[in-house]
């Protein structure tokens, strides 16, 4: 198994589709050339040492050079390491040491906080840093644009995402190549994604909400990433407008800010056909209003690191549900159990659990 695959047969179907573009540059990839960079950042990685099951860490912002790295180090068979950028040395010492990272990846705005990150370790680290200047495409050109994928098993690993240790120091969340798959086609079927969405991608990559829900998913299917380093409602709302944005993945107070902007109704937005929020508890009146001032489908879901989308409402006027979650996606079992893991009757408040091909198995080097 190799997820990157997918990004190769999309690129087949529809090579001069727009894969990518990024609002503030105005710069684009089609799929052809995306997946020429992939394979060719792929062929630069493997000259470089990387081996299956290295581990490697892509400390960088949304843009062009996330999303090659990622599918360039799943092509050749690395684990990638997502790690939140706006994180501080002390923070990205504990993981690069619990990672045991091999290299990184850095965007050069970072550098420093990463390399003070770095002296607490033991061992030698690849270095890759990369700018707005020039990035992975500059870097890895002239290598083949053909990289045969290293195929793995189902239980190994793809990534490792950090949760942000609410219990704790951070947890390593194991996600296989049998998790990543099918977190991706959950986000495909729940969002009815196809080749002409035009996705907002201004939720942290890094994060698994938008590493699955929008890196992974609308570039396997087909689709477009309007990509953005940070939210703002100033950008935002033109991007919809003026770049036809059909969805959108957010958190409430995205949506908060956006419903009471002082110019909203200055703006066309009626390209929009989906807003998904997840990360925190919508309020009902934010719901209310999206749907009936924006008249846009509105879906509420939980997830987490540990499980990707697990629980959701469904597309359709029959299966929205104000104020609820949704139900389990297909194969997941879900239930209110005890400490020892014992169902619970209704009415009940206590954990909830989770089965199924999404959940991780391990945290990395926490049995």
């Amino acid at each position: 198994m190799n997820l990157s695959n997918l990004l190769l047969q999309s690129s087949l179907r529809n090579p001069n589709n727009q894969a990518l573009l990024d609002w503030d540059s105005k710069r684009s990839l089609s799929y052809l050339e995306l997946e020429q960079a992939v394979s060719c950042s792929a062929y630069f990685f493997s000259k470089r040492g990387f081996q299956k099951g290295d581990r490697v860490a892509l400390l960088l912002p949304n843009g062009f050079d996330f999303v090659i790295g990622y599918f360039a180090l799943l092509r050749v068979g690395a684990t990638v390491i997502t790690i939140n950028p706006m994180l501080k040395a002390e923070e990205l010492a504990y993981i690069f040491t619990n990672g045991e990272i091999r290299s990184i990846i850095v965007h050069r705005d970072i550098e420093r906080e990463a390399k003070k990150g770095l002296e607490h370790l033991s061992h030698f680290v690849d270095q890759i840093v990369v700018s707005d200047e020039e990035g992975l495409v500059d870097i890895s050109k002239g290598n083949p644009e053909y990289f045969e994928p290293v195929i793995g098993s189902a239980d190994e690993k793809a990534v490792l995402i950090y949760t942000s240790g609410t219990t704790g120091v951070p947890k390593g969340a194991v996600i296989s190549n049998e998790n990543l798959f099918y977190m991706n086609q959950a986000c495909i079927d729940v969002y009815e994604y196809e080749e002409k969405d035009r996705v907002i991608g201004v939720l942290p990559f890094s994060h698994i909400f938008g590493q699955t829900a929008i890196v992974t998913s609308v570039l396997t299917k087909g689709g477009l990433i309007l990509l953005q380093k940070r939210f703002s409602t100033d950008t935002i709302l033109p991007m919809i407008s003026e770049g036809q944005a059909t969805v959108m993945m957010g958190v409430p107070t995205m949506y908060f800010y956006i419903l009471n902007h002082s110019k909203r109704h200055n703006y066309n937005l009626s390209s929009l056909r989906l807003c998904v929020s997840g990360g925190a508890p919508m309020p009902m009146d934010i719901y209310s209003r999206l749907k009936k001032e924006m008249k846009v489908t509105v879906i509420v879901q939980y997830g987490l690191t540990e499980s990707g989308l697990a629980i959701s409402n469904q597309i359709g006027a029959n299966k929205e549900k104000s104020g609820s979650v949704g139900i389990p996606l297909k194969t997941i079992g879900v239930k209110i159990g005890d400490d020892k893991g014992n169902s619970l009757p209704p009415g009940e408040i206590r954990e909830l659990l989770l089965r199924g091909p999404n959940v991780i198995k391990e945290y990395y080097r926490n049995p």
